[in-house]
């Protein structure tokens, strides 16, 4: 856990209202990325969120899936293809 908070430049004793809007959607995130869940649904997960923390979250994204979660996401960011075993383009 610590290390997801110092990968995002999050300090444990931040107050929430003190962060970003990107960061508190990102830290939303944190539970689910500790159960390390089978199947992972997510809606437009880098809205909001600036380049820096977009590469950090598809990192993690990437990570998941190569240790066997199944990531369903809608978004219109185009990097998250590279990321991407399969696309389809709505």
């Amino acid at each position: 856990l610590g290390n997801i908070f110092r990968e995002w430049n999050i300090s444990l004793d931040d107050q929430t209202f003190t962060l970003s809007y990107g960061q508190k959607r990102v830290l939303s995130l944190v539970p689910i990325f500790l159960k390390k869940p089978k199947l992972l649904l997510l809606d437009e997960p880098f809205s909001g969120i600036d380049y820096e923390l977009r590469q950090r979250l598809m990192n993690i994204l990437d990570s998941l899936s190569k240790e066997g979660t199944t990531i369903c996401m809608t978004s219109h960011e185009h990097q998250v293809w590279q990321i991407s075993s399969k696309v389809f383009n709505l």
